[in-house]
């Protein structure tokens, strides 16, 4: 089953408490919240997924650097793959900056293709994919960054590694900042024009009790949280017809402070069929944010009126 991970820059969903958000449609037009990993004490991310990669990772966000970046360097996204060393940039498959320009990455450390050229103060818009096939003559890698592109075919790629996350790596040296935001990562196809859209709620259907500001308390396992999208104004802006390709549900904040409910899973429902999706283990944090996204296949805007998504206690 395809996974879809989905953060319009959220620091706090990489899954590391010391990446802060930034508040700010400067860095981040489209929702307003971006992170940067610079200014943390981790310069090293593994980015939790439901699965690994097998043969595929497509990737796509946007990259604000800061007016101190007219040489930025030591910058690298994407997949881990089966080469082993303590540098994690050198296992990355994805991309990876060096001398402001974006370059593909081979999974042992090697640029490959044609770089392409960022620019400082100005949102630049990043797509990539690369597919690992049975030979050299089946494995291509595709970028996109702006308006410019940058293809490689019959290339080798070092496998993809077994392990469930992806990467986000910036060395110690290099301290410019880097505004990440409207992240989107998959094993299947992503297209370069996707959005992230936040889905304001209609309604809300639960067995949980509702607590002050929004939050809701469940004090038995089993309990649910079910909402309703209240899609009115995407109709008018996006058209019915439009494609929804992934869901992320966020909790913000999520966490426990007893001991009998330790998750939240997943939920989706649609035609009175509730399916449940991952687990999300909770941290004791006030603070601590869990998010579940999937694919989806065949979906409207206007199939997301009769859909209705949200959490359900766990063990």
């Amino acid at each position: 089953m395809a996974f879809r991970y989905i953060n319009p820059g959220y620091g706090a969903l990489t899954g590391n408490s010391s990446v802060t958000t930034i508040e700010s449609f400067i860095y981040n037009p489209q929702n307003g919240v971006s992170f940067d990993i610079v200014q943390t004490e981790a310069k090293n991310l593994n980015v939790p997924l439901p699965q690994n990669f097998s043969n595929d990772i497509y990737g796509k966000f946007n990259l604000y650097l800061s007016s101190s970046a007219s040489t930025a360097n030591y910058f690298s996204l994407g997949a881990p793959s089966t080469k082993s060393t303590s540098y994690p940039d050198y296992k990355c498959l994805g991309v990876t900056i060096y001398n402001s320009a974006v370059y593909l990455l081979d999974g042992k450390g090697n640029r490959i293709g044609t770089g392409i050229s960022l620019l400082p103060n100005v949102l630049n818009k990043i797509w990539f994919h690369l597919h690992k096939g049975d030979d050299n003559a089946s494995t291509y890698c595709e970028l996109i960054v702006n308006d410019s592109e940058s293809n490689v075919d019959n290339i080798y790629l070092e496998p993809f590694s077994s392990d469930k996350y992806f990467i986000i790596y910036n060395n110690n040296s290099s301290t410019y900042s880097k505004y990440l935001s409207e992240l989107i990562i998959s094993d299947e196809y992503i297209s370069p024009r996707e959005k992230i859209v936040a889905l304001p709620i209609d309604t809300t259907e639960t067995t949980m009790t509702a607590g002050a500001n929004g939050i809701y308390i469940a004090d038995a396992v089993n309990q649910t949280l079910l909402q309703t999208p209240d899609v009115d104004t995407l109709l008018t802006e996006y058209g019915a017809t439009s494609q929804v390709t992934g869901i992320a549900l966020v909790g913000n904040p999520a966490y426990r402070n007893g001991e009998g409910i330790s998750s939240l899973i997943g939920l989706s429902k649609a035609n009175g069929v509730i399916t449940e999706h991952d687990s999300c283990t909770l941290d004791t944090v006030s603070s601590a944010v869990i998010i579940d996204g999937w694919s989806l296949s065949n979906m409207t805007i206007n199939d997301l009126q009769n859909m209705q998504f949200g959490w359900k206690a766990g063990t």
